[in-house]
């Protein structure tokens, strides 16, 4: 994954040294409000941003933006883990997934796009009272919804009633067929509420 190279993490000796720094410069960038400090001021002039600016403008950035832009799959893993934490759907776009994340009074689509390669990106945006926002200083405070423990056992509660069909001989195909027809529902996923 070209995110890894941009870290130069072919200094290191196992993938588990990899995923701890990973692992810690994703809680560093989610405890503090540094990054979206310098996010909110950038995309100011550049509302649309991805790591594949840094390759094809080298010589636009300065040194410290183009580490901030290549910074951008660590703030995508900030926020793709605290919504997974709290049962958020991310929303499709053409070519991947991005979260709507707001700071402050300002608003971000947060999301990755799979074409040739792996990119990451961020896009400044207009308020869309349409739109359901995961709020940044959540996810810095550590702050769960309050509905996550109810649909977290809901969802407990799924897998125990799965668990029991299979115990009865049903088929693990058949139980997936089953929630596979649940589709129709799909545009009905948990994005979040509004607040």
């Amino acid at each position: 994954m070209r995110a890894n190279a941009k870290l130069n993490f072919k200094n290191y000796e196992n993938e588990n040294e990899v995923n701890s720094i990973r692992f810690s410069r994703i809680k560093a960038l989610s405890s503090k409000t540094d990054y979206m400090d310098w996010l909110s001021e950038f995309s100011i002039s550049n509302p649309y941003i991805n790591d594949d600016n840094v390759l094809e403008d080298y010589k636009t950035f300065s040194e410290d933006d183009k580490r901030q832009i290549y910074d951008l799959n660590i703030l995508y893993c900030a926020v793709d883990k605290y919504a997974k934490d709290n049962l958020i759907s991310p929303e499709k776009c053409e070519n991947g997934y991005y979260y709507n994340v707001k700071y402050n009074d300002n608003y971000f689509e947060v999301g990755y796009l799979m074409t040739m390669s792996l990119s990451f990106f961020s896009n400044r945006c207009e308020y869309n009272e349409n739109r359901n926002y995961i709020d940044f200083m959540n996810i810095v405070n550590d702050r769960k919804l309050p509905e996550t423990d109810a649909l977290k056992e809901g969802l407990n509660a799924l897998v125990e009633h799965a668990k029991y069909l299979m115990d009865e001989g049903v088929s693990l195909d058949i139980i997936k067929e089953a929630l596979d027809n649940l589709d129709d529902n799909k545009d009905k996923a948990r994005v979040l509420k509004r607040n």
